[in-house]
């Protein structure tokens, strides 16, 4: 089965039919229709690959995966956006904070002190 849906055939023309399942695996009809597990899983490999040639349907997995990628990323970034727009609003307030202290410490700075005398 691997064989026929990778496009790598050994015995057959690479159509994805039950008959060529039946001739890559060397068994007979009977055989391939007493395992009905494998037909399923066969129906829904070939079902997902409807009009594709192997080549196609690889790089159409990989469009995929790679969009689901994109997205994933996307979210990301957009969170770590919204972390460092909140650390922007922090530092500013810091920052003027910051500057309030130091504007405190120049006027203190000014201030004339006084020695006290001791008695």
């Amino acid at each position: 089965m691997n064989r026929l849906l990778k496009g790598t055939v050994q015995r057959t023309d690479g159509a994805l039919t039950k008959v060529n399942l039946q001739i890559e695996a060397g068994i007979s009809k009977a055989t391939l229709f007493r395992a009905p597990h494998l037909l399923q899983l066969w129906d829904e490999q070939v079902g997902k690959r409807a009009g594709f040639t192997p080549g196609e349907f690889d790089r159409e997995v990989k469009i995929k995966t790679l969009d689901s990628e994109v997205t994933e990323l996307r979210a990301k970034v957009k969170s770590q956006e919204r972390t460092i727009l909140g650390a922007k609003g922090i530092i500013t307030a810091l920052n003027v904070e910051i500057e309030s202290l130091r504007a405190q410490i120049e006027t203190a700075n000014r201030a004339k002190v006084t020695a006290l005398r001791r008695r």
